[in-house]
């Protein structure tokens, strides 16, 4: 647990380490099997600073994340190289849970969250993620969101679309699916290159219903074209809230 004093807010900023060993890792913070709380705290990463194998600025392998009353700036993404703000990886039976709670990041994300397989809880509560070069959440893989739930609690999170994507889907291939929670949440669309539907899967064999496990209330859904969208062409199966009530047994009844 790494909290900040009371009355004072620390801000740390990530440098490019002096150990051969670090500069190696797939991220700046590498959790293996580890629990971490930062409380209070200010990040700045400056993608300059990193090598060019640290492509995330955490990841997490059957791990413990909680930020909390934290800010995380990303500055210089761009042609530099790709970066991914958590990246959970499996690790056997053993969960990886991450949450964020009363917090802001901000900057040109490649992508917010990219979930690898394995077990995985991911929770926004009071939170505010931007991701403005791709996906908030990445699922990667044939399998990655079978045993994958993300909640979303009077969060607002924004980017070019789509908010969920999972074009690694083997077509047809039976999974469990995502399951997706989200109470009196915003979702944006920030203009630019990207699918211009909430959710975005290449398996346009399946029905939606049987890929995602969605329910929430009290939602607005600001910018976009579609709720669900899949195949290689991304074509738009659930056009709006009312497809999205049919589809997920009258879901978002107050939702706009």
């Amino acid at each position: 647990l790494i909290r900040a004093r009371k009355g004072f807010r620390p801000i740390i900023r990530m440098e490019r380490s002096g150990q051969e060993a670090v500069r190696k890792q797939a991220a700046v913070l590498v959790l293996n099997r580890k629990n971490l709380t930062l409380d209070g705290i200010d990040l700045i990463v400056d993608v300059r600073e990193l090598s060019r194998t640290q492509t995330a600025l955490f990841l997490c392998t059957g791990a413990n994340l909680t930020l909390r009353n934290c800010s995380i700036t990303i500055l210089n993404q761009g042609a530099i190289a790709p970066i991914t703000l958590i990246r959970a990886e499996p690790a056997g039976s053993r969960p990886t849970h991450v949450r964020l709670e009363r917090c802001l990041v901000r900057g040109a994300l490649s992508e917010g969250f990219r979930i690898a397989g394995g077990q995985s809880e991911l929770v926004l509560r009071d939170s505010v993620v931007l991701a403005g070069g791709g996906p908030l959440f990445r699922f990667e893989g044939a399998l990655a969101a079978s045993e994958s739930r993300v909640f979303l609690v009077q969060s607002l999170v924004a980017g070019p679309g789509p908010i969920f994507d999972w074009t690694t889907k083997i077509a047809g291939q039976p999974t469990k699916p995502l399951v997706i929670r989200a109470f009196g949440s915003v979702f944006g669309r920030l203009h630019g290159a990207g699918i211009a539907s909430v959710i975005a899967s290449s398996d346009a064999v399946q029905a939606a219903g049987k890929q995602v496990d969605w329910a929430g209330e009290d939602n607005l859904f600001a910018g976009w074209k579609g709720f669900f969208a899949c195949g290689a062409d991304q074509n738009v199966t659930v056009p709006d809230l009312a497809a999205a009530r049919s589809t997920w047994n009258a879901t978002d009844t107050k939702s706009r």
